[in-house]
């Protein structure tokens, strides 16, 4: 009998282990160390340079995609270059100004789905509210955060597909 259960879930966990892809290598059809004229060749219809560089702390954007809907829900892509001018992080969020929750589960529901359950999930509570799901690969760190700050009535969401370091691989 215990034979039997542990054929059994073995049988499951090869199941949902089979849906996971073994690797990220970007974000859709960007993949990472593109230049600027890769990315925009890559998503002709989508992508453009932005008029003014949008800065971020370490880094700043150059080229974006104004409105990407995904679950009903429209986006703003940006995508971040490293020091040498390659793409190394992608990061997305919605272009309304106080998303909803509902946002934050229905696209962790579509990223569980397309990379399998999350490797780390941690949800905080009281006056700051986080939620964080983050999906590791070889080449790439998936995380979506969504922080509610009932206090000030202000929400933030961000899906950042970030290329791992060789200092990240170096840890491994």
């Amino acid at each position: 009998m215990k034979t039997s259960v542990a054929i059994i879930c073995i049988f499951i966990v090869l199941a949902f282990a089979a849906d996971r892809p073994s690797d990220v290598k970007g974000w859709t059809v960007t993949t990472w160390g593109m230049t600027e004229d890769e990315i925009l060749k890559a998503l002709p219809a989508q992508a453009s340079r932005l008029a003014k560089p949008e800065k971020y702390a370490d880094r700043a954007a150059t080229i974006w995609i104004e409105r990407l809907t995904i679950n009903h829900t429209d986006f703003i892509v940006h995508f971040l270059p490293d020091q040498q001018g390659g793409l190394d992080r992608v990061l997305l969020r919605p272009v309304s100004d106080n998303p909803l929750e509902s946002v934050f589960q229905t696209l962790a529901a579509s990223l569980t789905e397309k990379y399998g359950p999350a490797d780390f999930k941690d949800a905080t509570s009281g006056p700051v509210q986080k939620r964080i799901m983050r999906w590791t690969f070889p080449s790439t760190t998936i995380e979506l955060l969504f922080t509610n700050m009932s206090i000030i009535k202000r929400n933030n969401f961000v899906l950042i597909y970030n290329r791992k370091t060789k200092q990240d691989l170096d840890k491994m």
